[in-house]
């Protein structure tokens, strides 16, 4: 293949690693802020940040996706799976009123996007490395790297 025949899948993988960048900072600071504007106390803010947690063990998520092995396109399923979830949480997340809801509600369903949006990010990136060549790798890095930086 070509270097230009690997630009799609340059810019689908880059585009994921910003959705799902884009998401956890939200998580981790666009959702506090708003909830600073509704009155929840900083302890409470504190709290719910911890639903950040699952990023920390990302490692021990890769052992499922290597584990329970599809057939064919075993990256792809595992993306496209963990993807419909995670727009499912997308979804339960966004059809929730923050000045109504619950301290625990609230902290379940951010912590469990956390935990979808963190497993997520293995098959996507795994895709990249099992698709690309190795001189092609460290340009879906700088990719990686600028899309954190610009979802910042």
């Amino acid at each position: 293949m070509t270097k230009l025949s690997y630009f799609h899948l340059h810019c689908t993988i880059g585009w994921c690693n910003f959705v799902l960048t884009s998401t956890s900072i939200y998580l981790y600071l666009g959702l506090p802020l708003i909830m600073r504007e509704q009155g929840w106390s900083g302890t409470e803010i504190g709290l719910f940040q911890m639903s950040g947690l699952p990023v920390i063990l990302k490692f021990l998520f890769a052992s499922p996706i290597d584990r329970f092995r599809f057939k064919y396109s075993n990256y792809v399923k595992w993306s496209f799976v963990l993807g419909c979830v995670f727009l499912l949480c997308l979804f339960v997340l966004s059809s929730l009123k923050v000045e109504t809801m619950t301290f625990k509600t609230l902290f379940i369903i951010a912590l469990f996007t956390s935990f979808v949006v963190s497993w997520l990010d293995v098959p996507v990136n795994a895709l990249a490395i099992e698709r690309l060549p190795e001189l092609e790798r460290s340009k879906t890095g700088v990719i990686r790297s600028s899309v954190t930086a610009f979802a910042a």
